[in-house]
């Protein structure tokens, strides 16, 4: 289990300091903090979360693995889980916050990779500089957000690099890498629409410390990542289908290409096969077959043809 603790300060700068410290100060009221738990066993989160005055019960209802997002809101605290891009790779993990007065808690399986200092740089950008758990929230789903934007950004880049490589060259593209390419979309797809939902969930949460509405337009910057991260999932679905479609049509060409060489192949050789047919059936009266020369003939006589058909379907372009 790995725990980080930062105290959230007025200049937006995030002070990591020992968790128990800032717990204790928590329960004196004495600044805004921000607990991240990354790994932690069952028994573990239990014991964190015993510790900020969840009952078990609440607990347990928290820790039991859910399908999709969700929200939930009591006068105490604000629950929320949603998956989020981890920053590592591009797989998204699920992140669970419960969010009370004063102290946000994160906990995730997975490195979640989010780097405190780069928030509170976010946070001065933006002119964020009240206190509370709703501003520490905000700050998080605008790096959350910014994230799935990212992203997206990607794999346009990418769809934009394998459509010119398949202009250039069809076949240096191969069907795997447009299907990765598609599980990846979906991945972000899904990732998306669950933030979409979350965010939409908690614009409409009104608690003293959880006012997300309250914050105008610095919870606008989230919710406008997330709405430009949903529109740019739907262009790339819609180049990957493109993709698909060339790469059909392309293997389509090739076949047809290879089937029309069977053909013009069969061409030069039916005259041939007819003439062996000819000379291969048994009769008694077929005079040239007593003739000196006539095995000679009948042989270049194939040749010539074979060869006449083969240069006349070259010079018109059917063997391309």
């Amino acid at each position: 289990m790995k725990t980080i603790c930062y105290e959230f300060e007025q200049s937006g700068q995030f002070q990591e300091i020992d968790s128990k410290i800032g717990l204790d100060r928590w329960r004196g009221r004495e600044g805004y903090f921000w607990i991240d738990i990354e790994g932690a066993s069952v028994e573990d989160l239990r014991q964190h979360l015993g510790e900020v005055g969840l009952d078990s019960s609440e607990i347990n209802s928290f820790l039991r693995r859910a399908e999709a997002s969700r929200v939930l809101s009591r006068d105490e605290f604000v629950f929320f889980e949603l998956p989020v891009h981890s920053g590592i790779d591009d797989q998204a993990i699920s992140v669970a916050h419960f969010c009370l007065e004063r102290l946000v808690i994160t906990i995730h399986e997975g490195p979640l990779a989010v780097d405190a200092q780069e928030m509170g740089s976010i946070m001065q950008q933006i002119a964020l500089l009240g206190l509370s758990s709703a501003e520490l929230v905000c700050l998080l789903l605008i790096e959350y957000s910014t994230r799935s934007r990212g992203q997206g950004v990607v794999l346009r880049e990418e769809t934009r690099e394998m459509s010119e490589r398949m202009d250039d060259d069809s076949r240096s593209v191969a069907l795997a890498q447009i299907v990765d390419l598609k599980h990846r979309m979906l991945d972000l797809d899904r990732t998306v629409d669950e933030q979409v939902v979350v965010f939409d969930m908690l614009a409409a949460i009104d608690t003293p410390y959880m006012h997300m509405a309250g914050l105008g337009s610095y919870f606008g910057v989230a919710t406008g990542n997330i709405a430009a991260a949903d529109r740019g999932v739907d262009r790339v679905d819609k180049r990957i289908g493109d993709l698909q479609r060339l790469f059909d049509a392309q293997q389509q060409d090739r076949t047809n290409r290879r089937l029309g060489r069977l053909t013009l192949i069969s061409a030069i050789f039916l005259p041939l096969t007819l003439i062996a047919g000819i000379y291969g059936m048994n009769f008694e009266n077929m005079p040239e077959l007593h003739h000196p020369w006539a095995y000679p003939i009948a042989v270049g006589a194939m040749v010539v043809l074979a060869l006449g058909l083969f240069l006349w379907f070259r010079a018109r372009g059917w063997m391309d």
